[in-house]
């Protein structure tokens, strides 16, 4: 006889899917042609893309192969935007209104680690 299998997806599995393909998107971005690298030591980097027409900046942590991993500190400043602080791996977010605002970020990944920031800006 033939096996049945019944698979249910919910709103929160779809919502982690999609996030995990956007972040894959923006990586392969941050890393592609369009992308910048902001620093790049023993093989550890930091690589960020902009869409200013969307309004979106990501900013990629690498770690490679770098033997002591990746450490950083960031100071946003941000005005009438969302940070995404570990885009589609953390719900952790900081919203700035209409008043500029520094919000620090910390960074610490092991060899072979990687983190990405989203920035989204509204009007």
């Amino acid at each position: 006889a033939p096996a049945s299998v019944s698979i249910r997806v919910g709103p929160e599995h779809i919502d982690r899917n999609l996030g995990r393909l956007r972040r894959d998107s923006y990586e392969s971005a941050a890393f592609g042609a369009k992308g910048n690298t902001v620093f790049e030591e023993q093989g550890a980097c930091i690589r960020s893309w902009q869409d200013l027409e969307v309004g979106t900046t990501a900013l990629v942590f690498d770690a490679g192969r770098a033997p002591s991993g990746l450490v950083a500190c960031i100071t946003w400043k941000l005005q009438n935007a969302v940070l995404h602080q570990n885009f589609a791996e953390s719900p952790e977010t900081f919203s700035a209104g209409a008043t500029s605002q520094e919000h620090q970020q910390f960074v610490e990944l092991k060899p072979g680690q990687r983190q990405m920031s989203l920035v989204t800006w509204s009007d």
